[in-house]
């Protein structure tokens, strides 16, 4: 019963990666979603800001038809620990042409340290939430 379930959970997550669905055996990403901001780590290049997602479970999420993804992200942008991963994760899943400096990305103000360390203030969440609901309003 145990290989059957890993089977099923590791066919499922091919078909979401392949975006070939699994119907009712899928991944339902929006309630197992255990993201952080630290699945994000954002690189200073030569045309500004550039965020690496580092997690594969996030990387399904951009992918993925699942429309309550945005909510749960929508939601995620509320709390400190997950507002840098949901905002990029919705940026990369509306493909939104993005506005990025040396100093943010769409939106988002990012300060890399000398050490490479990212300082990015918690306080932006309110306007990120603003944005996307307007964005998500003409959706």
């Amino acid at each position: 019963m145990k290989q059957t379930t890993i089977f099923l959970f590791g066919y499922c997550f091919l078909c979401a990666v392949f975006h070939q669905g699994c119907s009712k055996q899928e991944i339902s990403l929006s309630s197992q979603m255990s993201l952080k901001n630290s699945d994000v780590d954002f690189q200073g290049t030569a045309f500004g800001l550039h965020p690496i997602v580092n997690n594969p479970i996030a990387k399904i999420i951009i992918k993925s038809k699942d429309s309550n993804i945005d909510d749960r992200l929508f939601e995620m942008l509320d709390d400190e620990n997950t507002f840098v991963v949901a905002h990029v994760l919705l940026s990369y899943r509306y493909k939104i042409e993005r506005e990025n400096s040396v100093e943010s990305w769409d939106g988002l103000k990012v300060e890399i340290l000398a050490d490479n360390e990212e300082v990015i203030d918690s306080r932006q969440r309110a306007e990120l939430k603003k944005m996307w609901a307007k964005r998500l309003s003409k959706r």
